[in-house]
């Protein structure tokens, strides 16, 4: 039975550069005084004036409820 093993075999140090892992920059939401809809993670989106995010399946529908809400 091997108590205490002190011997290294066949180890190579290997040096390598690494990269820094950047996030993917997804456009801004527009700002609650100008509501516009954009699509983000499939679906349509807006904030109201009170900056309330709304969601919707569909552009449509989205326009749809901004429309009624001016």
């Amino acid at each position: 039975m091997i108590t205490d093993v002190n011997i290294i075999i066949g180890v190579v140090m290997i040096e390598y550069e690494t990269k820094d892992a950047k996030a993917e920059e997804a456009p801004a939401a527009p700002a609650a005084d100008t509501p516009k809809i954009y699509p983000s993670r499939g679906l349509f989106k807006y904030r109201d004036a009170n900056g309330k995010l709304w969601k919707f399946k569909t552009e449509k529908e989205a326009k749809e409820h901004l429309a009624g809400n001016e």
